[in-house]
């Protein structure tokens, strides 16, 4: 089919256009194969649209190997399922932050706990689908779940849940690597063992450089220290709520 939902133009002008015949609540079903999902939002919400569903599939491929032909005839198609849940997480709470109208948040939901993740994202309503191909029970398991976990924890209404995530504040702490992240190291050197490099520059940061390093491990070259890719430092807002942050300062 055409993308016409991939662009803020094509978003405004579709949807100004159905709303102008549309006597219905309409709800606009946005497209993650897109640069920022939060400006398709606002383009759907001053068009007109009383809210937005979000996410479609994103655009994926499978070969055969032996026919070297794509597996679907349209070459491409739309992948769903679990995978698909974090991207979908953190599309829904940027677009939250930018439209005020309600959100339906989709996108590899299989449990109730995924569920609660979505509406914490700033999902007003959520829905489900790839998941009923392996368990046909599992919108009774998530409302069951939902009431549960509503009941443990003193929640009246799922509304209680919508937009409460926390998000941290972070800027440029100077830490060290641990050892996993020290593991991670070795395998990103070997990954750019044979890549041709011609400069490395790194920020004077303690994990930063020894990112370089790494990089550098099988090149030789020399790492350039350039305080203008420093981080800014936010002293001691760093790891605090932003909640925290705007009732402090």
């Amino acid at each position: 089919g055409v993308q016409f939902g991939t662009t803020t133009e094509g978003v405004y002008g579709i949807t100004s256009q159905v709303r102008k015949h549309c006597k219905k609540p309409l709800m606009v079903k946005l497209s993650p194969n897109v640069t920022d999902i939060s400006e398709m939002a606002v383009a759907a919400e001053s068009a007109g649209a009383d809210a937005i569903s979000m996410i479609n599939t994103l655009t994926g491929m499978r070969i055969d190997i032996r026919t070297r032909r794509p597996i679907i005839k349209n070459n491409t198609g739309g992948f769903s399922g679990p995978a698909l849940l974090p991207i979908a997480l953190r599309m829904v709470w940027q677009a939250s932050q930018k439209v005020k109208i309600p959100i339906v948040g989709l996108g590899g939901i299989s449990t109730w706990q995924d569920a609660v993740e979505m509406l914490l994202a700033g999902a007003t309503a959520l829905q489900i689908g790839t998941v009923l191909f392996t368990d046909p029970y599992a919108p009774i398991k998530i409302a069951e779940g939902l009431a549960q976990f509503m009941d443990e924890n003193g929640i009246q209404s799922l509304s209680e849940l919508t937009g409460g995530v926390k998000p941290w504040f972070q800027g440029g702490f100077d830490g060290p690597v641990n050892e996993q992240g020290e593991k991670q190291l070795e395998l990103l050197a070997l990954r750019f063992r044979n890549e041709p490099l011609d400069a490395i520059y790194s920020s004077p940061l303690i994990r930063a450089y020894r990112t370089a390093e790494a990089i550098n491990k099988y090149h030789g070259l020399p790492i350039h220290k350039d305080n203008g890719l420093l981080e800014i430092d936010v002293g001691e807002m760093e790891n605090k709520l932003l909640t925290d942050i705007g009732r402090e300062y």
